[in-house]
């Protein structure tokens, strides 16, 4: 908005306030209708500079409307001119809200009436004008240039409606009432404060018509409901609790504030006395009275001073005061979940340089620019505070593992990688953070700040900086993840992730039919790695996918050289994680692989996890049905262990359903057990597929599986995982086991 339509829009705003207390004063003391109608429309033209201004009364006899006050129609129309037929009026009434016309000439929800037709207006605005539960009639305005109407304009034009309704009901009242209680209504009308009666259940008895312009009710929205309804939430317990202890202790005020929810502003403070005459019902009172004030501009100011006590001025952080009763709420959350809370102190190593080359205004921007870094790198639920100068504090919560809070400082680390700029200048930023963490290294919030700090010293005096943690153990573990993630990508290059295979076999005739390809890393300083120590690594790197694509790969590769030694119906089963499964090319991926090796579909069995499989179960369904298309075995692994909705199990073409290990070791001394892997059993044979029992570790589990029904089995029994070059005479032997 250009600074002109800005001024003029200021203007605009300023007439509009004019007009609306200038009509307040004549509703106050307004003497006939006519004169009260005249002035409305004459202050309503002006404010909204308009052309034309009409108030139409609504004739239901005749569904008719008669124009009885107007500006800008010339003489001897008013009180003479007829609206028929459906008119926008009749749509306003109809709507009982505002109507907008930019263009009433292309208008084809309503017809336009001749006099108006006849002045050449171009855009239109009317409201609903309410008197007794029902439409009394419309206010309208008109302007011959093509315009439309902003949010205060029209906001305007219903308050002026309501003051008509508000007239209308006010000279109702003043032909029944006497002078006398016309003053007292005018009163309670007017004032400040809104008064009310309370019974002895919290029912409103009465409300002052105050009520209206404080907070936007009517009296009658509010009478005979529970005075609570509208209260915050957070309040209503002291509230209901002073209401009990001013009806037990009569002649006793008792002062209160709580939040009141107005009708159209939500929620405003209040300021209350409850007050209980002793001889109440002897007076013929319903109960208690209650005198409100709106202290919203006065807790606004107060909230001011407060936050001027627990937020940094500059970058509007939290302070260390403030920081400190953060975390230890936090504390107490974690102690109930079991979880961990990293607590981090962060210094900028060249903070002092910065000051004393660009100036304190410059290193005043930076600060910000690192504190809006900060916040935008981490959770919603992360903290992050200023405490003074150069130093900031960070809570992180919600912390399961060590690769969790691994994730969470390489947000903070990556807030300091992208230099700042100064001009055309870049300035490069250097960080030092010192780290504890709930419950290991405190289990308070001054002992783990404290603590903090002291890593915090450690790390700016040591050569490289960095982050240390106050814990030495957790800081190795720590590093051991960093480890692991910058040497996993070129792990695949330099042959250090290669497959493992454990024989899959017939169970009657100890037959091997198939391997299962276990991904293993032989890293060059920590050895071999198990694959729970960097398989979530990959998935959270996104190098999963590399990964599994050189797995398929080299056991395709594997089984084709096995099938040509005489190994001819072997097949290989390889795990699928999630973000491989989901991958949109999946299927093109492993028709390439099976072609590029020879290798015939039906020896190639996907497995994904049950909780795979219920991510996403639509997705689920129509990639098996894609990978259907290739030819391929499928089959769910870990079968019991995940979430499963059988609704869905049983939509799910596969071929082969896994019995987890913990099952199969259970069943010989646990009956449940034993249950559950006959039930899987039989569900299997059910769906059309064949179990498949992993753990199979003494011959009791391959006797016990052979009479359940089950198929298939892997586990020590037959074979641990082997090298590839060591599977040929695994596979020899197996067939001597009886």
């Amino acid at each position: 908005m250009s600074s002109e339509s800005l001024i003029e829009r200021c203007k605009r705003l300023e007439k509009i306030g004019k007009a609306a207390s200038e009509l307040l004063l004549r509703l106050l003391r307004a003497g006939g209708r006519e004169e009260f109608f005249n002035h409305a429309c004459t202050h309503i033209k002006s404010a909204l500079e308009v052309e034309l201004c009409k108030i139409l009364r609504y004739e239901p006899e005749r569904d008719e409307f008669l124009l009885i006050s107007g500006h800008g129609f010339g003489e001897g129309v008013v009180g003479k001119e007829v609206v028929r037929g459906y008119s926008k009026a009749h749509h306003t009434l109809q709507e009982g809200k505002p109507v907008y016309s930019e263009d009433v000439s292309s208008e084809k929800r309503f017809e336009v009436p001749d006099f108006i037709k006849r002045h050449e207006v171009v855009s239109g605005l009317s409201v609903p004008i309410h008197f007794e539960n029902g439409v009394w009639g419309v206010l309208g305005v008109y302007s011959k240039d093509r315009r439309r109407f902003n949010e205060e304009e029209v906001k305007f034009l219903e308050a002026v409606a309501s003051s008509v309704s508000a007239y209308l009901e006010k000279s109702e009242l003043l032909s029944e009432l006497s002078k006398e209680k016309h003053k007292l209504e005018l009163l309670l009308t007017y004032l400040k404060d809104v008064i009310s009666i309370i019974d002895r259940e919290g029912r409103v008895r009465y409300k002052s018509p105050s009520v209206e312009h404080v907070f936007g009710w009517e009296p009658k929205e509010l009478i005979g409901k529970p005075f609570h309804e509208l209260i915050h939430p957070a309040d209503l317990e002291h509230l209901l609790a002073v209401k009990e202890r001013v009806f037990l202790n009569p002649e006793e005020p008792i002062s209160i504030e709580y939040r009141f929810k107005s009708k159209t502003e939500g929620y405003r403070w209040v300021e209350a006395t409850f007050f209980l005459p002793a001889e109440w019902e002897k007076l013929g009172l319903e109960g208690a009275i209650v005198s409100e004030r709106d202290v919203t501009g006065r807790k606004s100011s107060q909230e001011k001073v407060l936050k001027m006590s627990y937020f940094d001025l500059l970058t509007g952080l939290p302070n260390r005061f403030l920081f400190l009763q953060k975390l230890e709420e936090l504390i107490k959350s974690a102690e109930r979940r079991n979880e961990l809370v990293g607590v981090v102190v962060i210094d900028i190593a060249n903070f002092k340089e910065i000051n004393d080359v660009y100036g304190i205004d410059t290193g005043d921007a930076m600060l910000s620019e690192i504190a809006h870094r900060l916040v935008n790198k981490l959770r919603s639920g992360d903290v992050v505070s200023r405490f003074f100068s150069d130093e900031f504090g960070v809570i992180l919560p919600n912390i399961k593992t060590a690769t969790g809070l691994n994730k969470a400082l390489e947000k903070i680390r990556a807030s300091f990688d992208e230099p700042l700029k100064h001009g055309e200048t870049n300035v490069l930023l250097k960080a030092n953070m010192g780290v504890a963490v709930f419950p290991r290294d405190g289990r308070d919030a001054g002992t783990l700040l404290r603590k903090a700090e002291l890593a915090l010293s450690k790390a700016k005096d040591s050569e490289n900086g960095g982050i240390h943690f106050f814990s030495k153990d957790l800081e190795e573990r720590i590093a051991t993840i960093v480890l692991i993630k910058s040497r996993l990508h070129e792990s695949i290059q330099n042959g250090e992730i290669f497959p493992y295979y454990q024989p899959i076999v017939k169970l009657k005739e100890s037959k091997p039919i198939g391997m299962e390809a276990l991904v293993r890393w032989r890293h060059p300083e920590l050895g071999l790695i198990s694959p729970s120590r960097f398989i979530q690594i990959a998935e959270d790197s996104g190098l999963i996918l590399e990964i599994g694509e050189f797995i398929v790969d080299k056991a395709l590769s594997d089984l084709s050289a096995l099938q040509k030694r005489g190994f001819y119906d072997m097949y290989v089963a390889v795990n699928f994680s999630t973000k491989q499964f989901l991958d949109e090319n999946l299927p093109d991926k492993i028709r390439h692989n099976l072609n590029a090796h020879g290798v015939e579909p039906r020896h190639f069995l996907l497995e994904i996890t049950e909780s795979t499989a219920m991510k996403e179960p639509a997705r689920t369904g129509e990639v098996l049905e894609e990978l259907r298309k290739l030819g391929i075995q499928i089959a769910i692994d870990d079968f019991g262990t995940g979430y499963s909705s059988m609704n869905y199990l049983i939509e799910f073409d596969v071929d082969k359903i896994k019995i987890d290990k913990s099952f199969t070791s259970a069943m010989l001394e646990n009956p449940k057990a034993e249950s559950v892997v006959k039930t899987i059993i039989d569900l299997s044979h059910s769906l059309g597929a064949s179990a498949l029992a992993e753990g199979i570790e003494k011959e009791e589990h391959l006797e016990k599986l052979k009479s359940l029904g089950c198929e298939e089995g892997q586990g020590y029994f037959f074979s641990p995982p082997v090298e590839f070059d060591k599977l040929e005479n695994v596979l020899e032997n197996i067939a001597d086991i009886k």
